[in-house]
Order: C-alpha cells, then structure tokens, then sequence
C-alpha cells in the first residue's frame, strides 16, 4: 500500500488539530473578551497590555480575567515593595528615609495584605468585599505618595511612576469585578 503524498502535508495538521490543545491557538473570541471587558476600565491600554501579557488571559472567562488582574496588581505590587525596600536602604536623607519606610510599611500591611485577602474573597465569590478591598489599595498608595509631599522641602517622590501604575492596576481590578456583578 503506497502512502499519498498530500497525507505528509495533512499529517501535521490533523495532528496540531488533534492533539495540541486549542487553548494553546490564538482565539480570536478570547481577545474580543479582553477588548471589551477593557472597553469599561478606567484605563483600557492598560487593561489590555497586562492582561495580554498573561498567557493564561488568552482562555480565560470574564470572571478569570479578573481574578488574573488582581494577580498582576499583586505581583506589581510585590515589585514596587521590593524597590522600594532597595531605594530605603540606599537613602541617606532622614526624611527620604521615613516616607520609604513608610511607604513600606503602606504596601507590605495593607496593598499586598489587601490584594491576598481580596483574591481569596473573590474566589468566595463575594465580589463586594473584593472590590472594597482592592479599592482600599488606592488610599494606601496615595498616602505612600503624599508622604513625600508632606516634608519641608518637598521631596520628590522616586515611587511617582511606579504609584500610578499600581493604582490604575488595582482600578482596573475594581473595574473587571464591577462588570461580574453588573
């Protein structure tokens, strides 16, 4: 029996069909999700970019999507503590040294404390609760903000960047979870 040619050229095909898993394929429906579930955040760019940048955004539902917002708002968070712990060890000026430490003790108590509380609310499905407490991030990084502002003379904040894309990825978090109980 002699084998056709054209089964060499439908062999890798039928076989990607069959065994590599779809989720793995660009899905076209998934990304329409992500466009306009953004559509509705306050930072819709934003929106897109991280959760693009998440492999795992390219299946996910609207109600995953969210939970993996809050994930990266977590690790980002996680991110600016650490630099944050770098920049206070670093600082040589007193009142440098106190907004740092303060802005720590603002991320390690409250931002990372919340978004780890939240994700388990979330995941309890009491997405109020959640909401409120990504919510409450926010405050936490303006008053980590403000600090600076607060000394005489004003200290330029070395956080200013890195504040503003916490607190729009915490938004945004609050944003997706709205559209789960809307």
């Amino acid at each position: 029996m002699e084998i056709s040619p054209i089964f060499f050229l439908l062999s890798p095909l039928t076989f990607l069909l069959l065994f590599y898993p779809s989720s793995s394929l660009v899905n076209i429906n998934d990304a329409q999700t992500i466009q306009e579930m953004c559509k509705q955040t306050e930072n819709s760019s934003l929106c897109v970019s991280s959760l693009e940048s998440d492999t795992r955004s390219n299946t996910a539902n609207p109600h995953e999507l969210a939970r993996i917002s809050m994930q990266l708002a977590l690790v980002n968070g996680s991110s600016v503590s650490s630099y944050i712990s770098q920049l206070e060890k670093q600082a040589t000026q007193p009142d440098m040294k106190t907004c740092l430490a303060y802005c720590t003790q603002q991320y390690e108590d409250h931002v990372l404390f919340a978004l780890n509380e939240a994700l388990g609310k979330f995941d309890s499905h009491e997405n109020n609760f959640a909401i409120r407490l990504v919510s409450g991030c926010v405050s936490s990084i303006v008053a980590c903000e403000d600090c600076f502002k607060e000394t005489t003379p004003v200290l330029e904040s070395p956080l200013s960047q890195r504040n503003e894309v916490q607190s729009h990825l915490c938004g945004i978090s609050c944003d997706l979870m709205l559209q789960l109980i809307e």
